[in-house]
């Protein structure tokens, strides 16, 4: 069977014309919109009983859940999507967007001074971070004290950002959900899994083995290639995402690892066999975040005196506007040090000739093509 990709879902309604009119389980149908964000916004028939019983599976753990989640068209995307199922279990008594405004105004803060929740489900993960800077520390303290369960979903949480979730609500299970607007979820993290791979530079997770079929289709000597999935309404569908996929039983009882890695080209980029991840770039920019505004890795394969050559090139945006020769020369050194393979750095490729020396460019504005604040880019 071909394999579907983001393309052929464009300017149409994918799944509607085998659905007709007095069809048994047509009131069960539901439209899936996607945020937009990779693309043309997208639109899927899907099954709403389909899509529920992943959420009862995951929201079954939490009484009273506060929401983070954008505001905007998607909001009622993930209004019917989460709240619906929960509202037969579960109170829902407080309920945050995810909007500047609302952060700044001390709407959050109202909200939390008569109602403290023992779950957090936040998309995207980063959300619930941004939003806890604008909360005073008796709330923040009180958020640390009863918060047992936090979900994160929407984008890959990087392992800075992991640490920060952990300090900030100590005494939570931390739970990932993975899947795509198109697809729904299909993959949930788990503690035990999360604690073996804490040391690889990706996201676990256990794919749910009922509904959907899982394939990784062009995959390296590594075994990451691209994440092809199947689901009940949509057969093969390219997601977009590079990940590898471990036929492994887990203490907690499920069978498959599907480890995740990132966008393609831009959170996992491989150039002659060396591998350029993102979250290692954010580990070790972290140092010198109170020194820069914003910054962009980009990476490229060409030719210097007739020889392949792999360009690494970090773009800077620096707060004050300069970047002292100090700092740039520590940056170019971090650049070096970065691990691109099991034993080697970039800067043992440098000295054998497959790669140039990395450079530190400042500037005063980085284009990205996607909303999202990418950290690493493949350029043609």
């Amino acid at each position: 069977m071909p394999m579907l990709s983001k393309r052929d879902l464009d300017n149409k309604v994918y799944g509607l014309d085998q659905y007709r009119p007095g069809m048994e389980g047509l009131r069960d149908l539901a439209f899936r919109i996607t945020s937009g964000t990779t693309g043309l916004p997208s639109l899927v028939v899907i099954s709403r009983a389909n899509t529920e019983a992943k959420r009862r599976f995951i929201v079954k753990r939490g009484n009273d859940f506060l929401f983070t989640i954008p505001k905007r068209v998607s909001y009622f995307k993930w209004m019917n999507d989460f709240l619906r199922p929960i509202n037969g279990q579960r109170p829902i008594r407080s309920f945050m967007s995810a909007d500047l405004n609302d952060m700044k105004t001390g709407r959050y803060e109202f909200l939390l001074s008569a109602h403290t929740p023992d779950a957090v489900v936040s998309f995207p993960s980063s959300y619930i971070l941004e939003s806890l800077q604008y909360l005073s520390a008796e709330t923040r303290a009180r958020l640390a004290e009863r918060v047992k369960l936090v979900v994160t979903g929407g984008e890959m949480v990087a392992s800075v950002e992991r640490e920060h979730l952990k300090k900030a609500f100590p005494r939570a299970e931390m739970r990932d959900i993975y899947g795509c607007a198109e697809c729904d979820l299909f993959s949930i993290s788990c503690p035990i899994l999360t604690h073996r791979y804490r040391n690889e530079p990706c996201a676990v997770f256990h794919p749910f083995d009922e509904d959907y079929k899982i394939e990784i289709v062009e995959p390296d000597e590594e075994g990451f290639g691209e994440i092809v999935v199947s689901s009940p309404e949509l057969p093969r569908y390219r997601i977009g995402d590079i990940g590898a996929l471990r036929e492994e039983v887990c203490a907690c009882g499920m069978r498959r690892t599907l480890l995740v890695a990132g966008r393609k080209d831009y959170d996992r980029i491989a150039v002659f066999g060396v591998v350029f991840l993102a979250s290692l770039l954010m580990k070790a920019i972290e140092p010198f975040a109170q020194d820069l505004e914003d910054y962009l890795m980009e990476v490229r394969a060409g030719a210097e005196n007739n020889e392949r050559r792999g360009f690494v090139e970090l773009l800077v945006i620096p707060k004050n506007g300069i970047l002292s020769p100090i700092l740039t020369a520590q940056l170019a050194q971090v650049l070096g040090a970065l691990q691109v393979s099991k034993t080697r750095t970039l800067h043992s490729f440098v000295e054998s000739g497959l790669f140039a020396a990395p450079r530190v460019t400042v500037t005063t504005h980085i284009k990205r093509e996607s909303p999202k604040k990418i950290r690493l880019r493949r350029l043609a």
